[in-house]
């Protein structure tokens, strides 16, 4: 269904790219869906301070 919106998104004009966290890119998404668009991926822990983001050009979104 993701697949489905960013395409109905993109149609309309807009960038899309996915936002999740590990265990959904692991267990939920196909390798398909997460090498079409560009993903940031959320790690929460106790401690604040580190955070990754891939681009399709594989360069980070930013670096926390």
């Amino acid at each position: 269904m993701l697949y489905l919106v960013c395409k109905i998104m993109i149609g309309y004009g807009y960038d899309t790219g996915i936002y999740a966290n590990m265990d959904y890119i692991q267990n939920k998404f196909t390798l398909e869906l997460v090498a079409a668009y560009p993903l940031c991926y959320s790690r929460y822990r106790k401690k604040i301070g580190w955070a990754g983001y891939k681009r399709k050009d594989e360069h980070p979104y930013m670096t926390i």
